[in-house]
């Protein structure tokens, strides 16, 4: 009988997987080591304004990202087209060539205001380091107009204080909203913390009571902070609620309904938010949140005792923020003018 011979695999039959040779160490041993791609002019110098301005200026990391923000997509698309390898290849017609796109495309003004600054900023510190021969182009965008802040009507103010479940929130909000304070400014931050309007603070007993001792938000400020006065007998509320506030260890003026480690504890801005979220939805104001309360403060002074002094009190930095009150006063003007449906006569009527 012949003798077979062994049976072979087809030639498209592959190899086992555990006898297939590693191509991926072979090619990874062949390779050429891996080679640092070159920058642009334009990326060095972005990379080197970004490594030497936060230190130096002492940006916060907001800051710093929309500075990455405007060096992002936008930008580089527009360059590799335009072909601008370095800081000095900006010119003015392409640098007013590429807003006017960003405003073509929908961006809004207050972003393209933002993005503006960014690369001014950064073509200023290339001039500074001799990378840029031409001055800084200048462009011209108008600030967007700011609206209204949401506040309260007279009727929605009676609304919500009758709404309050208990003493204690009707003179947080009648504080908000007679006062100007910010809800962390009568309350603590965080559990455990005393609240940043205590006792101590009141000034019931003189000729003008006041609240004294609030801070203003503005950094390295060393001005002794203006009193906040107690208007609309609020002063004459907070001694019969002191009257009635439990004996404890804490000299928050507001406190917990409940105690906690056997103790009553100071109120909590999460838990102030809270109170005004449960009225929100009871008189179903949609505008209704803690900052508008004391928008509506602002707006009552605004239009009787005028723009500084209203400033003052409400420690604002900035007069634009202040000048947001008036147009929310012509606001209700004109809303009011609207209701009741005025009517000017045509020409050949009688009055």
């Amino acid at each position: 009988m012949p003798q077979q011979a062994p049976i072979q695999a087809p030639a498209s039959v592959s190899e086992p997987a555990w006898d297939r040779p590693n191509r991926f160490q072979d090619r990874q041993r062949n390779s050429s080591p891996r080679v640092a791609p070159v920058l642009s002019g334009w990326d060095q110098a972005w990379q080197d304004f970004m490594k030497t301005q936060p230190i130096a200026k002492g940006w916060v990391a907001s800051t710093i990202e929309n500075f990455n923000w405007a060096n992002g997509d936008r930008l580089r698309t527009f360059r590799q087209v335009k072909g601008i390898e370095s800081p000095d290849q900006l010119t003015d017609p392409l640098f007013y060539e590429f807003f006017d796109g960003l405003r073509q495309a929908g961006l809004t003004d207050s972003s393209r205001i933002k993005l503006r600054n960014c690369i001014r900023q950064f073509l200023t510190w290339s001039k500074e380091r001799g990378l840029r021969s031409s001055a800084t182009p200048e462009l011209k965008i108008r600030p967007p107009r700011q609206s209204a802040p949401d506040h309260l009507l007279p009727e929605e103010i009676t609304q919500v204080l009758d709404t309050c479940r208990n003493d204690r929130d009707q003179l947080i909000v009648k504080l908000m909203i007679y006062s100007g304070l910010r809800v962390g400014e009568i309350t603590a931050a965080e559990e455990g913390e005393e609240s940043a309007l205590t006792l101590g603070m009141l000034d019931l007993n003189s000729i003008h009571p006041c609240i004294r001792g609030v801070s203003s938000r503005k950094e390295n400020d060393t001005d002794e902070p203006m009193p906040i006065p107690l208007i609309d007998g609020i002063d004459k509320e907070i001694k019969k609620f002191v009257a009635r506030r439990p004996q404890t260890k804490s000299t928050a003026l507001f406190l917990t309904s409940r105690k906690f480690g056997g103790e009553y504890q100071p109120l909590t801005r999460s838990a102030a938010q809270s109170m005004v979220r449960r009225l929100k939805h009871d008189c179903e104001i949609r505008q209704l949140h803690p900052h508008a309360l004391r928008h509506t403060f602002g707006i009552l002074m605004v239009d009787t005792m005028g723009v500084n002094w209203t400033r003052q009190v409400m420690r604002h930095s900035r007069s634009s923020t202040t000048d947001r009150y008036l147009r929310a006063r012509e606001e209700v003007v004109l809303a009011a003018a609207q209701n009741a449906r005025i009517r000017l006569p045509k020409k050949g009527q009688p009055k």
